[in-house]
């Protein structure tokens, strides 16, 4: 049975779309066709995650849906591998290893889902006795706009787009204190914990706003690390990817986020230079 060779730990907000994007172009490198499998999170921490199904279903169907689109040649694979991922069963290894037994032979296998970097120690542990050899790669922002712009999601999620601004502005206060909204940004935390677990030549953290400024160079990079060929990316490197709504936001509910994330905004200015692709 196939594992993963790769696995993109987030953060969430930080490109990791324009990312899969990337490695969706790529001959050498595989991806299944729900960007996000929602795995260790949905298999580690079910009760704080029980949307995880869901999610995959509905992902899934959106791929089938396009695998059938062209009547004349079918993907029937990729049907296969969606309905596999988006079946109504509880999730286990051999159902997450079973994923990557669809990847086209000899390439580079991986996923992303910027909810593992919510996993605890333990789960990391787990998870590099399985996969000894995988590689991490984790994309980092300025946590206060990471923040915000997940609160501002979560706004979207929460069919508030046609709120007053008190309401709106309620939402983000409440949500800048959230658990998942803090640790999402304590990129100190989430580093510490998977050196633990795996050699620091498999961690490799990338600058979102490099992501923007210096695509190429971190393609380069990226290809180095998963040891594949730089010159066959085949999507367009500054293309955007789509930008979801934005709300008005006023300054007491941005402060009240700013106040939240202080301690990650402070390792975030101390320390991003050690991670700038030059």
């Amino acid at each position: 049975m196939a594992k993963p060779d790769f696995l993109v730990i987030g953060a969430q907000k930080a490109g990791t779309t324009w990312l899969d994007k990337m490695f969706k172009s790529h001959p050498d490198i595989w991806t299944p066709p729900v960007k996000e499998l929602q795995f260790f999170n949905s298999y580690y921490m079910s009760e704080a995650f029980k949307w995880t199904r869901a999610h995959r279903k509905n992902h899934a169907l959106k791929s089938i849906e396009y695998a059938i689109s062209n009547k004349e040649n079918i993907n029937w694979n990729k049907v296969r591998l969606s309905v596999h991922i988006g079946e109504p069963v509880k999730v286990d290894y051999n159902w997450y290893n079973k994923v990557f037994d669809y990847a086209l032979p000899n390439t580079c296998k991986g996923e992303m889902s910027p909810e593992y970097s919510l996993l605890n120690q333990k789960h990391i542990n787990e998870i590099s006795k399985f996969y000894p050899n995988l590689k991490i790669i984790l994309v980092i922002r300025d946590p206060v706009e990471r923040a915000i712009s997940g609160i501002q999601m979560r706004l979207l999620q929460n069919s508030l787009s046609e709120a007053d601004q008190e309401v709106i502005d309620r939402f983000v206060i409440s949500a800048s204190s959230d658990w998942d909204v803090i640790e999402r940004g304590n990129y100190a935390s989430i580093i510490e914990k998977y050196s633990r677990s795996f050699d620091s030549n498999n961690l490799k953290i990338y600058l979102s706003d490099d992501f923007k400024a210096s695509p190429q160079s971190c393609l380069e990079s990226l290809s180095l690390f998963l040891q594949v060929d730089s010159s066959k990316f085949k999507a367009e490197v500054n293309q955007r990817v789509h930008v979801g709504k934005q709300f008005k936001i006023s300054k007491d509910a941005i402060g009240s986020v700013v106040e939240h994330q202080k301690a990650n905004s402070s390792w975030y200015k101390e320390n991003k230079e050690r991670f700038r692709v030059l």
